[in-house]
């Protein structure tokens, strides 16, 4: 299997024209594995267009401080750190976790929601409309990340900046791409709840300093219209 895998592979970086990816260890990997270098492009993604919903620094003016969490909820997109994370705090830190997203009705979700019941710091999982989700955003500090698989984007960091949230995210695959510490985020040990739960701790305490919304913006002004450019130009050049 690995054999026919192996020259599937090979056969794709033939007959291709071009091949694009959105993250520097994509492109690394394929590169590797013989790619031709002139044949491979770097678009990485982006989010929908910055809000004008997030009037300024909330916490610690506003308490408690309030996290977001969005995605399905999956072992792979490590929801299980973020609550060792805050179980790991006094029950009596003036914060909320708030979870964004669908799949809670499976093994796994089923046993996160008996691990956070009772427990006043985390809110209720809901979904959210796309149209709602900036608004809903704009009532947050900040956006917890915490995959512990090589993400390309993910698309949540990048909603975390349009909406001018700092992310705190697993220092792993395409979110330590763009995460810069101090700047727009803070970047923690993929899978360390020890580790996350400091992360948090220096928010609650002030040590970590939530960057201005514009700043964090300006961070990485990317939006998918500039993304749908890149490829315009990619098609363009490739027919002729």
């Amino acid at each position: 299997m690995t054999r026919i895998f192996k020259q599937s592979l090979e056969e794709f970086f033939d007959l291709a024209d071009g091949v694009v990816v959105g993250a520097e260890w994509c492109r690394a990997v394929l590169l590797s594995n013989g790619l031709a270098e002139h044949k491979l492009h770097l678009i990485r993604t982006a989010g929908r267009e910055p809000s004008n919903d997030v009037v300024g620094l909330k916490y610690p003016a506003r308490q408690p401080l309030r996290l977001a969490c969005m995605g399905r909820c999956s072992p792979v997109k490590g929801f299980h750190v973020l609550i060792d994370a805050v179980k790991m705090l006094p029950e009596d830190v003036p914060l909320q976790i708030h979870f964004l997203g669908p799949y809670w009705d499976d093994s796994y979700g089923q046993e996160l929601l008996k691990r956070i019941g009772g427990d006043k710091r985390f809110i209720s999982p809901r979904l959210v409309a796309n149209t709602d989700l900036m608004t809903t955003l704009a009532e947050m500090d900040a956006v917890v990340v915490p995959s512990i698989w090589l993400e390309t984007g993910p698309l949540t960091v990048f909603d975390a900046f349009a909406a001018g949230l700092p992310v705190i995210g697993s220092r792993l695959g395409g979110i330590s791409e763009v995460v810069r510490e101090g700047l727009n985020g803070w970047l923690f040990e993929a899978g360390s709840g020890h580790d996350l739960s400091r992360k948090i701790q220096g928010l609650l305490a002030g040590e970590l300093q939530i960057p201005a919304p514009v700043n964090i913006r300006n961070s990485f002004p990317r939006t998918m219209k500039t993304v749908a450019g890149h490829y315009a130009k990619i098609y363009s050049d490739y027919v002729g």
